[in-house]
């Protein structure tokens, strides 16, 4: 298991959870996550990056962790990465981030924890891509005007339906609603919704029936080391 520690000597560590197509049950490909050794969640050691002026840094180097172990992955790995650090990379022609990696083995996830001040300069860098190959996901569609302008604005390869919208989905006629609608959505612009934070077999019966093609979440399959 690959490694890697941030200022202080906080250890962190990649791990994977899996995909799944609702279709046939069975895995597509995998999220990887970062994990701290000594307890530390990843908002928290985002937030210590962020006071120490090192996020793009630190992003970069979760991905770069991540995707040691992709020769061991079945299918495609999602890789989150921050809008701030897709920019930096654009802005700076950077080849930190090792995008030589088979354009057809990675998803870059678009994560949700900020704001994008420039949506028209952000799409024409996902435009560029996208023309060298690579996929994306939207990732928190539901979390507000911002995301779904940016889902219409680009139509990613994949979107994503947070747990908020999900958890007790089969208790609430007014979540299915939305999952429904935002399915429509995923079909009129060619991109595949995946439902997050699956926790019951009610949940997935639900998404399943709303015609949600992929999902992930504890109850199909917890992160783990690869």
């Amino acid at each position: 298991m690959s490694s890697l520690e941030i200022e202080d000597g906080i250890d962190i560590y990649p791990v994977y959870q899996p995909i799944y197509s609702l279709e046939k049950m069975r895995i597509v490909g995998y999220e990887a996550l970062i994990r701290s050794q000594k307890g530390f969640s990843p908002g928290e050691l985002f937030n210590k990056a962020e006071k120490e002026g090192r996020t793009v840094e630190f992003d970069i180097e979760c991905i770069n962790s991540s995707i040691l172990n992709i020769s061991k992955i079945c299918g495609v790995l999602f890789l989150n990465i921050r809008p701030s650090t897709l920019m930096w990379l654009s802005r700076n022609n950077n080849n930190r981030l090792n995008i030589n990696i088979p354009a057809n083995k990675v998803v870059l996830e678009i994560t949700e924890v900020e704001e994008i001040s420039d949506m028209e300069g952000f799409i024409k860098v996902l435009t560029n891509l996208r023309k060298l190959g690579y996929r994306y996901s939207i990732d928190d569609i539901a979390t507000g005007f911002n995301r779904l302008h940016l889902v219409l604005g680009s139509a990613p390869d994949y979107i994503k339906l947070d747990g908020p919208i999900i958890k007790d989905c089969d208790k609430y006629p007014n979540k299915c609603s939305v999952i429904k609608h935002l399915v429509a959505i995923g079909k009129d612009i060619g991109s595949v919704v995946i439902a997050e934070n699956i926790e019951n077999s009610s949940e997935l019966q639900i998404v399943k029936e709303l015609g949600v093609t992929y999902a992930q979440g504890f109850y199909l399959g917890k992160p783990s080391a690869i």
